[in-house]
């Protein structure tokens, strides 16, 4: 390779050198993001990659070009003055993509994804642009003038100023890169309900028959942030005299109780399951409550509104059925 060409692929690294370390670093980064690194590893990275990466390659394929001051000679913009261009066009960038993602959900892998595509996009055209340019007015990374506007930003009348500003831009980018850790998942619950009661009668009253199996239909829905178990116990009570007035009544005492099945199921999170709950009715009577007494995780020995986290209930009417009913054997006619 001859020394012109050495020079020349010497002279574009010095060009394209911040756009490759730009790149590279934004593809690192996100691809440890996405792969699960956690704790201040990432937030560290998160930080760069949404802080700066693609606010960076924005302003630098909106600007690939620097001229010299008439009277110092120094290339305008400034090393500092780009930095902060790429810090706020970061911030606005973040926030129309949040806005872009909105109807979908928020979901960090497809925010960090948008987020280096976006830098290599960018950065691609920020180096087809600043090749293009006059090489006198091409951006080039001079260490020794950066080095120096840092210095110069802490020392004079606006040094306080710039310190100030300095902090303020690390607690946003470091309050980013929390954000991304650890989302706001906003409130979590979990949501119960009876479904489409099997003995559901024409009048809409509920009648089983003793001894007689039956199934309710539970709907469980998970929004508790991680994979969770439950515990359904289906319990048979009756009271001193049933309650009139509605759910806003006062219920008599309690005279009798049979539990009559326990069912375990699993919900994964942000899904709904529908689950049979099979029991067997024990007592007899009008006006019974069929109880459903639902806990996140497992149950006590003895399942009641005071421990469970949802109790559902109807009232249901439990009949001996027609083939428990003895019929007397006529008599005999003697002769």
């Amino acid at each position: 390779m001859s020394a012109g060409g050495e020079a020349g692929f010497g002279r574009l690294g010095t060009e394209l050198g911040d756009l490759v370390v730009v790149v590279g670093y934004a593809a690192v980064a996100g691809i440890a993001i996405l792969a699960g690194v956690g704790g201040p590893l990432q937030v560290l990275l998160a930080a760069g990659l949404l802080g700066f990466c693609p606010g960076y390659a924005v302003v630098s394929a909106l600007f690939p070009r620097t001229t010299r001051h008439p009277s110092t000679g120094d290339r305008r913009p400034r090393w500092r003055h780009r930095s902060a261009l790429a810090i706020a066009t970061s911030l606005v960038l973040l926030v129309l993509g949040a806005i872009a993602l909105a109807p979908t959900g928020y979901d960090p892998a497809t925010l960090v994804a948008v987020t280096v595509a976006l830098t290599l996009v960018a950065s691609l055209t920020a180096a087809v642009r600043r090749v293009r340019a006059p090489p006198d007015e091409r951006l080039r990374l001079p260490l020794g003038t950066i080095v120096r506007d840092a210095r110069s930003a802490t020392d004079g009348a606006d040094a306080v100023l710039n310190v100030a500003l300095a902090i303020a831009v690390v607690v946003g980018m470091t309050t980013l890169a929390i954000g991304l850790a650890a989302p706001d998942r906003g409130e979590v619950y979990s949501e119960v309900a009876l479904v489409n009661g099997d003995g559901e009668s024409g009048d809409g009253t509920e009648s089983y028959v003793r001894g007689e199996a039956a199934t309710l239909r539970l709907s469980v829905e998970n929004q508790e942030g991680v994979n969770q178990s439950y515990t359904a116990v289906v319990v048979l009570e009756r009271f001193d005299d049933p309650p009139e007035g509605g759910e806003t009544a006062a219920l008599p005492d309690l005279v009798e109780r049979a539990e009559l099945s326990r069912t375990t199921l699993s919900v994964r999170d942000n899904e709904t399951t529908t689950e049979r709950l099979p029991f067997t009715p024990s007592l007899l009577g009008e006006e019974l409550r069929l109880s459903v007494y639902v806990y996140v995780g497992a149950a006590p020995e003895s399942a009641s509104p005071a421990t469970a986290d949802y109790h559902l209930y109807r009232w249901v009417d439990v009949d001996e059925g027609a083939a428990s009913i003895s019929v007397a054997a006529p008599t005999p006619s003697g002769g």
